[in-house]
Formats: C-alpha cells, sequence, structure tokens
C-alpha cells in the first residue's frame, strides 16, 4: 500500500470518462493488485447516478493469471442477481485497465463499523451481529445454489468471507462483495486447477481448506459463522501475527462459546455457532442454508424487526463523523458531494500506470479496521471545480469525418481528412479521400514501454509539437510515402469504408437538433484483430451524457470494422453543424 508520508501523484483517472459514461470522481482504495473508485454513471436528461469503478493495473494486463481472476470476477458477478450480493453493471477494457464498474454501497463494512462500535458503544448488539449474518447467508446460500440457462449448477463458492467484505449502508442493507477468488462448478478445466491453490484469509478459511480439501458451500458456511464468533467476541480468536501461527490455530484451537464470553448471548445461539465451527466438516453444518435455518431460530427477533433496528442504527452510526475520522476516511456526505459535483472533462489519453505499492490479494473493498489488523485508507483530495459551460446551447448536427489511426506498437499515426462541404440539412459523412499527410516517428520513438498518443492538429494557444512540426515541414510526397511504410493503407482505407457504411444511422441520432449550431466531437475507438469494438467513447463529455450522444455511443458499437493486423486504437473526430 501506498505509506502515507509519500508525496501523492495526481491520478490520470480522476475525471476522465470511461467505458463511455462512467466519469471518476475520486479514488475509494488501492493496493498492489488494483484500486477502486467512486464514479457516476452519467446518461440523458441530467442523469447521474452514483457507481464504483474497479480498475486492474495497466502493467497487469499482460499477467495472464491476474487478468484471469479479474475477468472470472466479471463474469461470476455478472451471474448473480440479488439483493445482498453487490451487482456488476459493466465491464470493459480502457486502453491498458480492465474495468469493472460495481454497485456503489453508501457506508462502511462490517469490520470498520463493527471495531468502532466497539470502541466508542461497547459490544456489539446480539441480535444485530445475528442479523447481518443471517443477511450474509441468504446471499451465499443464493450463490451456492444458483442454476444456469440450461439448469446446470453453477455451485458458486464465494471463498473469501470476511468482515471487510460485508458492506452496510445507510439504509440498512446487507451486501456481500468481492467475487475475486470465487470458484464456479463451470469453470474451465484449467482454471479450475489454478482456483485449488490455496486462497483466501487464513483466519476464516475453514480447516479442511488448509488440509487440502475443496472449496465448498460447507467452508463459506463456516467463514460466516467465524465473522459472526469475530462480531461478538471483538476478535478473531484464530488470527495471530505470523501466518504459519494462525494455520496451526485455524487446524487446533477450540473457539470460545459465545454464552461463556458474552452473558447476554442465549445458550441456543452458543450452540449453533458452535457447530457451525466444529473442525469436521461432516459435523458442521452442511450448507449456507442449513446454518441460515438454524441462526433465524435463535435470533431473538422477527426477521422485520430486526431489520428495522440495522437500519435506525446504521443510519444513526454512519452520520457520526467519529466513525470515519477513526479510519481517517472522508464523511460519506463528502463522497455524495464528490460523485454529485461536476468535473471538467479530461481528455482520454492513454492512463499513466497507477502508482500502487505493497502486497496482499486485490483490494477490492478495504480492509478490517485498526483492532483487526487493516489497513487504512487515507481521505483523498475533493472533487475539481466545474467546468465552465458552452458557450452555445446547441452541439449537434453532422459534417465531415476524418480518421486519426494510432498504429499500435510502434507509435506512428496516420491522419486522413478531407475539407468539409457544405452541410445541406443534417449529416455525418465519412470519405474515402486518399491520405493528406502524417506525422512520423523515427525509428527511435516510441518504445513499446511508451503508449502511443494520439496527435491533435495545434492551435493557437498550444506550441506545435514534435509531429506537429513534422507534419508542417515534411513535402508531402514525403509524408505520403512515410504513411505507407509505417501502416498498408488497405486497412486504414477498410476501416474508413466501414464506418462510412453507419453514417446514415448516427447522422438520425441527430435529428432533432436545434439550428445554427456547431461543436467538434470525438469518437474514440479501440478494436480487436477481428475488428470487433471493444471500446468507444464520445467527447465531450457534455455531449455524451445527453439523448443524441448515446445514441452515437450506441451506434457506434454496432460497427463492425475488418479484420486488422493487430489491436487498433483510433479516432474520429466529427465536425457537427447545422443550418
Amino acid at each position: 500500500m501506498t505509506s502515507a508520508g509519500e508525496p501523492k501523484a495526481v491520478d490520470p483517472l480522476l475525471g476522465r470518462v470511461v467505458l463511455g459514461r462512467y466519469r471518476i470522481t475520486r479514488e475509494l482504495a488501492r493496493g498492489g493488485m488494483g484500486a477502486i473508485y467512486l464514479a457516476r454513471s452519467e446518461g440523458a436528461a441530467s442523469f447521474v447516478k452514483p457507481v464504483v469503478v474497479k480498475s486492474m493495473l495497466p502493467e497487469l494486463v499482460g499477467d495472464e493469471a491476474a487478468a484471469r481472476m479479474f475477468k472470472r470476477e466479471a463474469r461470476i458477478m455478472s451471474m448473480l442477481r440479488h439483493p445482498g450480493i453487490v451487482s456488476v453493471f459493466d465491464f470493459g477494457r480502457e486502453e491498458q485497465s480492465y474495468l469493472l464498474v460495481m454497485d456503489y454501497v453508501h457506508g462502511f463494512h462490517l469490520g470498520r463499523w463493527a471495531s468502532w462500535t466497539l470502541q466508542k458503544r461497547g459490544d456489539v448488539p446480539v441480535v444485530l451481529a445475528v442479523q447481518i449474518v443471517v443477511q450474509v447467508l441468504e446471499a451465499l446460500q443464493y450463490a451456492h445454489t444458483l442454476v444456469g440457462e440450461g439448469g446446470e449448477p453453477l455451485r458458486i463458492v464465494h471463498r473469501d468471507v470476511s468482515p471487510s467484505n460485508v458492506l452496510l449502508d445507510t439504509d440498512g442493507h446487507v451486501r456481500l462483495a468481492d467475487f475475486g477468488i470465487a470458484q464456479s462448478g463451470v469453470d474451465a478445466p484449467d482454471v479450475k486447477t489454478a482456483t485449488r491453490t490455496v486462497k483466501g484469509k487464513f483466519s476464516y478459511m475453514a480447516p479442511e481448506i488448509l488440509e487440502g480439501a475443496d472449496p465448498s458451500p460447507s467452508s463459506d458456511a463456516y467463514a460466516a459463522a467465524v465473522v459472526l464468533h469475530e462480531i461478538l467476541v471483538g476478535r478473531n480468536e484464530f488470527r495471530t501475527s505470523s501466518p504459519t501461527s494462525t494455520v496451526g490455530r485455524v487446524l487446533t484451537h477450540v473457539p470460545s462459546r459465545l454464552d461463556e464470553v458474552r452473558p447476554d448471548c442465549s445458550p441456543e445461539l452458543a450452540d449453533v455457532v458452535e457447530i457451525a465451527l466444529l473442525k469436521d466438516p461432516r459435523k458442521r453444518y452442511e450448507s449456507a442454508g442449513d446454518l441460515l435455518k438454524a441462526l433465524r431460530g435463535v435470533r431473538g427477533m422477527a426477521a422485520e424487526e430486526a431489520s428495522a433496528l440495522l437500519t435506525e442504527t446504521f443510519a444513526r452510526d454512519f452520520r457520526d463523523p467519529s466513525l470515519p475520522a477513526m479510519f481517517e476516511l472522508p464523511e460519506l456526505d463528502d463522497l455524495e458531494r464528490a460523485w454529485r459535483a461536476p468535473m471538467p472533462t479530461v481528455s482520454s489519453s492513454p492512463p499513466a500506470p497507477l502508482s500502487i505499492e505493497g502486497e496482499g490479494s486485490e483490494p477490492s473493498r478495504p480492509s478490517d479496521g485498526p483492532t483487526r489488523g487493516g489497513t487504512k485508507t487515507r481521505p483523498q483530495q475533493p472533487a475539481l471545480p466545474a467546468p465552465a459551460a458552452p458557450s452555445r446551447a446547441g452541439l449537434w448536427i453532422g459534417a465531415s469525418v476524418a480518421i486519426v489511426l494510432v498504429l499500435a506498437g510502434i507509435g506512428a499515426a496516420a491522419w486522413w481528412s478531407q475539407p468539409p462541404p457544405a452541410p445541406d440539412v443534417v449529416y455525418v459523412e465519412a470519405s474515402p479521400a486518399g491520405i493528406e499527410g502524417a506525422p512520423v516517428e523515427t525509428p527511435t520513438a516510441p518504445t513499446e514501454t511508451t503508449p502511443p498518443t494520439e496527435t491533435t492538429p495545434p492551435t493557437e494557444t498550444t506550441p506545435p509539437t514534435e509531429a506537429t512540426t513534422a507534419r508542417e515541414t515534411t513535402p508531402p510526397t514525403e509524408r505520403r510515402r512515410a504513411v505507407q511504410r509505417a501502416e498498408p493503407p488497405d486497412e486504414a482505407a477498410a476501416i474508413q469504408r466501414a464506418f462510412a457504411t453507419h453514417t446514415a444511422e448516427i447522422r438520425r441520432c441527430f435529428a432533432s437538433a436545434p439550428p445554427d449550431a456547431t461543436h467538434e466531437l470525438v469518437l474514440r475507438f479501440s478494436i480487436d484483430t477481428s475488428g470487433s469494438v471493444q471500446r468507444v467513447e464520445l467527447s465531450p463529455a457534455e455531449v455524451a451524457s445527453t439523448a443524441p450522444g448515446q445514441c452515437v455511443i450506441q451506434r457506434a458499437r454496432a460497427i463492425r470494422f475488418p479484420s486488422t493486423s493487430t489491436p487498433r486504437s483510433f479516432r474520429i473526430p466529427i465536425e457537427v453543424r447545422s443550418r
């Protein structure tokens, strides 16, 4: 993890719109495998909604094991639709990083709330602890028994049930998060082999897992029982400062009976938890459903009353400024303002590698509080001020199109353009005109570790770059030859033709645009070698969030480009005008 005393570099993702509609507003957590951001989904008619974006580090995309885990998490979470499980909305690849878009839970994780409660108010009330774990078990039972479209059992096992992966919100909801190391019964054989590696937190791991058994619904139920015991006792009796010692205690230590530690715990509840924590899986509850049924019977309060008490308690406690202050976190009101506040549009150049250090598993959520050996998350800087409003209200209507193709791996770019014809009423046009000119990189620039950047025509306020100087000083014939050496023109022309076949559809997106409006838009594409669109983004963001902008993005995603020799990224600037 990044240490507190180190200067924090500006995160290149902040303020950016990723995957076409999610604006990154604030960092929530980061660690050795990735970063978690607060973002907002921007739609038509000023629609905004808070979401969380989980980003895989660009330098880990080439790590097959890390990429496989990230993609598996997205695939497994996409199967799960339950109020007690964090939902996933989107998954894609932005430049060099995979991104997973999920529910934003407006609250704290169980480990932090329980640790704060213990210090601020005393023991966690028994009925609240039981109700929280009951809801966790409901989510687990759903995942364990879920079937696929063909009726085949999916057998999803979480493998990482712990307080930091149980999220609580101000409305009293309890949600299970982080399926990053989950196991599915429909995994490919090579993935199943990989998932047999011991993964998770030792102090919540069932003894048989440490002895080589496969994860199972029973081991998930065991972990939930460990969480309940920890919350009620105030500590995890298996955890020590040494992993080896922790494993030894998991295999040999018999946890304290709850009614001997907490006089307010009934003997019946103590019996249930004692059975759930037995070393022999054959003597424990066989499934999450079995433990769920047993806990419901000893809860001591009707489900409706227990849920109402959770809502009342979380609404009160989560507004207490001493809770986030204890963990050096921003207050929830600050996060609310962060995702609601407008931010300036940031160009969609490839993100620089995030500065993330340390070790441990991928931090889908911050870990447990200080009393549980967790990592503190520093409050981030407030959101940037709002951008200046556009000078014109109308931003639509078509004109000419030029394509800038950034050549993957070698950093050269080809630019096709032609002067815009006089607009009729509404139109978008992509011309198959020949190459007019292009900036050319020398053989020494850039290397594979330096991602190519898109070059744009210089303005009066922008000093000419090396690329633009080359375009101005190189004779047209030499520029044309240089571009042809860098990239076969057949691929470029084929890309132009493919886009041209969809201009009528894009033109219809602006059918109701206001008259006498002009604006410059940019469509940015990333495609794989088969020509399938992997990412598309429309800028500026104030257009992308409107109904016409969303229409353009939807049409652009449907374009099937021709096959290319390598994956390509390119942009299509569109000057839109009406009369």
